[in-house]
């Protein structure tokens, strides 16, 4: 640690590239000695050279990998604490902002938005943790565990289960999605699909199809959707939040136009990330009365469950095996309406419909004028949901990008981390 003319920090190379033996995965943890928290409102961080993240933990600065290592990488941390937290023995002749400067060269970080803080606490003392052998301010864990591996396991849980012909969770939607999400069996922000669908099917949107005349007198369709009111006695505390969401990005006509709602959805983003959220929490709630989990990690491992959440996953998994296999292994008696509706919200939400949908005409072709206007409003909650989700995370991402750049944390960048001490090149694992 060196104290600078405007921060105490250090940029420090915990693995080196070009190393003949990588590690799996990569653990790195900063604490202080005397256990008083590291926050982002006394401390900044920025990490180089590999895929994962780096942020605040726990009172901790904790940085991960989430790819193996390959010998191009390297884990190199770059961060700075207000002055009076430490009182470091090296003295720097720069400043910590020229350390930063050298450090971003060749990163994905933009320092444009970056702020500097001053300030005085307490005097800590950084404790000296010794791993390996190799005494330094932090630790670095080498943990041996893959994605590829994490799907391996996975995959061979979901055999021992089978297909599953039913509705996981008791039919409950967010249980489902909060489950899913955790094993990756669900896409971050499905459930919004899932409802848009459902406010359609409820009469509460109707499509509306128009033509417009382009360049060179060339006319293509667009599809409007036209609110309807929210007085559905079938409509739940979900749809009618993401109704209201809808009607404040339609105009005054009432007529949600795509424009719109790209509009909307950037400026608004916290809204329809609430909407998610509210699913996920719900979800855990049902999960956590279950006993279905022994605690929360993000991405989950096999080994967090209880025997009930093993079950519940295990049937999540077996539905949407079936839904993938479904031409193999349907039975007659899905020709039922209540029931080919109810499967193809799960496989919406699983990211599958349109293929699902695809085997049930051709298994079904009584079924077809109906399958053909139930597509027609997913091919619609599909599109409108890609424009919400999509300027959604477009918004998320450019604060992330700003909390990142300035200090708060997030994924770490590939490239830069230059200028740092403790490492170098070669050698194998310490």
């Amino acid at each position: 640690m060196g104290a600078y003319s405007d921060r105490d920090g250090v940029n420090f190379r915990f693995v080196n590239e070009g190393m003949n033996t990588t590690p799996t995965d990569v653990k790195v943890e900063i604490r202080l000695a005397d256990s008083a928290p590291i926050t982002d409102e006394t401390a900044d961080i920025w990490g180089f050279g590999y895929e994962g993240q780096v942020g605040f933990s726990d009172g901790a600065i904790l940085a991960y990998t989430e790819s193996p290592i390959r010998s191009e990488n390297h884990v190199t941390l770059l961060f700075s604490l207000e002055k009076g937290v430490l009182s470091p023995a090296r003295q720097e002749p720069d400043s910590f902002e020229s350390l930063k400067q050298t450090a971003f060269q060749g990163s994905d970080y933009d320092d444009s938005g970056a702020e500097q803080e001053e300030g005085t606490v307490s005097e800590l003392i950084l404790g000296m943790v010794i791993l390996f052998g190799t005494p330094i301010a932090l630790a670095a864990f080498f943990l041996g565990r893959s994605k590829k591996l994490r799907r391996r396991k996975l995959n061979r849980f979901a055999e021992k289960f089978g297909y599953f012909r039913d509705v996981p969770n008791s039919g409950n939607l967010s249980a489902t999605y909060a489950l899913g999400r955790l094993f990756d069996v669900c896409e971050d922000g499905s459930i919004l699909a899932t409802g848009m669908l459902r406010v359609i099917q409820l009469g509460c949107l109707s499509p509306v199809e128009t033509q417009q005349v382009g360049l060179m007198g060339q006319t293509r369709e667009t599809v409007s959707l036209r609110l309807m009111g929210s007085q559905h006695s079938q409509m739940n505390e979900y749809d009618e939040y993401l109704y209201t969401v809808l009607e404040g990005a339609a105009g005054a006509d009432g007529i949600l136009q795509a424009k719109e709602l790209e509009r909307f959805a950037s400026q608004n983003d916290k809204l329809l990330r609430t909407y998610i959220e509210k699913h996920d929490s719900a979800g855990r709630a049902y999960l956590n009365q279950k006993h279905c989990l022994k605690r929360w990690n993000m991405p989950a491992k096999l080994t967090d469950l209880n025997p009930a959440g093993e079950q519940e996953l295990g049937k999540l998994m077996g539905l949407k095996r079936y839904l993938t296999d479904f031409s193999l292994v349907a039975e007659r008696g899905v020709k039922q309406m209540p029931i080919w509706r109810e499967l193809l919200v799960y496989a919406m939400l699983f990211g599958i419909a349109d293929q699902v949908a695809e085997q049930m005409k051709a298994l079904y072709p009584q079924l077809s004028a109906e399958l053909v206007d139930y597509s027609q409003s997913m091919v619609t909650a599909y599109s409108y949901h890609y424009l919400l989700y999509r300027n959604m995370k477009q918004a998320e991402d450019q604060r992330e990008q700003e909390k990142r750049s300035g200090g708060g944390g997030g994924f770490a960048s590939l490239g830069g981390g230059d200028g740092s001490i403790g490492g170098g090149s070669g050698g194998g694992t310490r």
